[in-house]
């Protein structure tokens, strides 16, 4: 097997995206981090403890892909998890940004209950697959890549 990402320069980029995202919430009201499941599991409780700000963390359930299923079909959204969200700063935390459907859809249901904003990020890209979302790379780590971005209600999803 061919590893194209080592442990260690996965440390290294939850460690710089740590440090961006405690740099981006300083002195602001705490936050919420909310991991889109199941994949994130892993990276949203990698990256929480590496950040030093107060902080609640949330989980929220987006699938396109039912059963067996390896073609997408239509997005289902569960929130059943979620606390009330109106008016605070989320952080959307999400393993693969594939075409960038998913991310698009799960941070418009946010902007629908009243969150103050909404900030992306993503540990690793799928190069060349996105559709609604231009990408704006960070950091380049090897041929996939660790990225990070951003989306407001009024620039919505400038991922």
């Amino acid at each position: 097997m061919n590893v194209l990402i080592s442990a260690e320069q996965i440390r290294e980029r939850l460690d710089a995206l740590a440090v961006e995202i405690s740099q981006a919430y300083e002195g602001k009201p705490p936050i919420t981090v909310v991991g889109i499941l199941n994949g994130c599991l892993m990276f949203v409780a990698d990256v929480v403890r590496k950040i030093d700000l107060p902080l609640r963390v949330a989980f929220i359930s987006a699938s396109s892909y039912h059963g067996t299923a390896t073609t997408s079909g239509k997005l289902e959204i569960h929130d059943g998890l979620l606390p009330d969200l109106t008016g605070r700063h989320v952080l959307l935390l999400d393993d693969i940004l594939d075409t960038g459907k998913t991310l698009t859809r799960v941070v418009a249901h946010l902007l629908d209950r009243g969150v103050a904003s909404v900030k992306v990020a993503v540990l690793l890209r799928k190069i060349g697959r996105q559709e609604v979302l231009r990408v704006r790379l960070r950091r380049r780590v090897s041929p996939s890549t660790l990225h990070r971005s951003l989306g407001r209600r009024g620039g919505v999803n400038q991922l």
